[in-house]
């Protein structure tokens, strides 16, 4: 990986580190995480979201997470920020 850049946010609270990937970074073998944005954008994601909490599919990771309550929702909103 090349770094790119970093930079400091208004009130050097958070960075912004950007690279430059070697090899797939993502954890299911894509180029990276952040890829094209979702299908109807953050309006279609949230609404994928609600569908998985609605309709329960087997096996929706979605739903399991939620049905793990407001401790495991934080968990992973942590583990995905840091």
């Amino acid at each position: 990986m090349s770094l790119v850049s970093i930079v400091a946010d208004c009130d050097n609270d958070a960075l912004s580190v950007a690279a430059t990937p070697a090899s797939p970074t993502c954890h299911i073998g894509q180029y990276s995480c952040f890829g094209p944005e979702p299908p109807g954008g953050i309006a279609g994601l949230w609404n994928t979201i609600r569908q998985r909490l609605v309709e329960r599919p087997e096996g929706s990771y979605t739903a399991s997470l939620v049905d793990g309550g407001t401790d495991a929702v934080a968990r992973k909103v942590v583990e995905e920020a840091s």
